[in-house]
C-alpha cells in the first residue's frame, strides 16, 4: 500500500466516511512492504527494461514493499530516482522527498513523464490476504488497493506541486504498482469517463467494502483457484475499479519488455 507522508485533506471524495477518510489520510505518510538482506536497488543509468527486471526479483524475493521512480526528461534522456525501502505491507515516501532525490542525481531538466511506482510482493501479500504460506511466489496477482488508487491522484498532483516549488517542471505523472506477475497502471476516470457510467463522487463504505472483497477474491482466486480465467476476471475487476472512479491496465513483465517507458494506463 502508498503512503505520501503528511495529513493534507483530500481534495477527491469529499464525503468519504470515517472509515474510508481515515484510510485515505493514514496513507498520505506511512509505508507499502520487502526485505532481504539488502534493500532493492536500481542503478541510476539502468534502462527501463532493466529496472523492471529488477522490481520483478523484488516481489519474488523480498518480504517488504519499496517506492521506485522512473524519470523521463523531455530531452529523451531517463532516470532512476533513489528506491525507498518499506515495510511490511507499506513504504512512506513524501513527493517531496522523491523530488529531492531526483534533484540530488545532479539533473534538474523538464520532466516529461514520472513513474511512480510501489511495489506488492508475494510475501506481503500473503501476510495481508491470510493467505496460505506454500504458495508459490509469482504464482498470483496483487492489483492496487482502494488505498492506492485514493492515494495515486493526491500523489500525482502533490509531485507536481513539490517539483514547481524546487524549480522543476514535471508534465505528467503515471501511478503504477508492480506485482509478482506484473505492472498494474492506474488513474482516476476522466470527467468523460464518470459521465459514461454515472460516476458519483462519494463512495459509501459498501461500495468500498465491496470493492475490497472483489480485490480479495481477485488475488486468492488468482492464487488457488484451478478454473481461475485472467482474462474474464480481469473484466470483472476493471469494473469494480471504475466504480471506485479508478480505470487500471495490467500488463505482464514479458510484454513490459516489449513496450515503452512507463506507459500508462491509456496504452494500446
Amino acid at each position: 500500500m502508498e503512503n505520501l507522508s503528511d495529513t493534507r485533506s483530500p481534495e477527491r471524495k469529499p464525503a468519504l466516511n470515517l472509515k474510508v477518510g481515515l484510510t485515505a489520510l493514514s496513507l498520505l505518510g506511512t509505508p507499502y512492504g520487502h526485505d532481504r538482506a539488502e534493500a532493492m536497488e536500481i542503478p541510476p543509468t539502468a534502462t527501463w527494461q532493466e529496472g523492471m527486471r529488477e522490481t520483478e526479483k523484488s516481489v519474488l524475493a523480498d518480504a517488504v514493499e519499496h517506492k521506485i521512480t522512473f524519470v523521463q526528461y523531455a530531452d529523451g534522456t531517463s532516470i532512476w530516482a533513489p528506491t525507498i525501502k518499506g515495510v511490511l505491507q507499506q513504504v512512506t515516501s513524501s513527493p517531496e522527498k522523491v523530488i529531492t532525490g531526483i534533484l540530488n542525481s545532479g539533473e534538474k531538466n523538464t520532466i516529461q513523464t514520472l513513474c511512480d511506482m510501489h511495489t506488492h510482493p508475494s510475501h506481503s501479500a500473503v501476510n495481508e490476504f491470510s493467505m496460505p504460506t506454500g504458495l508459490v511466489a509469482g504464482t498470483f496477482y496483487v492489483p492496487p488497493s482502494f488505498g492506492d488508487t485514493q492515494v495515486g491522484f493526491l500523489r500525482s498532483k502533490r509531485t507536481v506541486e513539490a517539483a514547481k516549488a524546487l524549480g522543476v517542471e514535471v508534465q505528467s505523472v503515471v501511478q503504477a504498482a508492480g506485482d509478482p506477475k506484473g505492472i498494474w497502471y492506474y488513474r482516476d476516470l476522466t470527467e468523460e469517463e464518470k459521465k459514461e457510467i454515472n460516476f458519483k463522487e462519494i463512495a459509501t463504505q459498501a461500495e468500498v467494502d465491496r470493492f475490497d472483497q472483489a480485490q480479495k477474491d481477485f488475488v486468492i482466486g488468482s492464487a488457488s483457484s484451478p478454473v481461475f480465467n485472467f482474462s474474464i476476471e480481469y473484466q470483472k475487476l476493471q469494473i469494480e475499479y471504475q466504480r471506485i472512479g479508478t480505470k487500471v491496465r495490467f500488463v505482464s513483465y514479458a510484454d513490459v519488455q516489449k513496450e515503452g517507458q512507463c506507459t500508462g494506463v491509456d496504452s494500446k
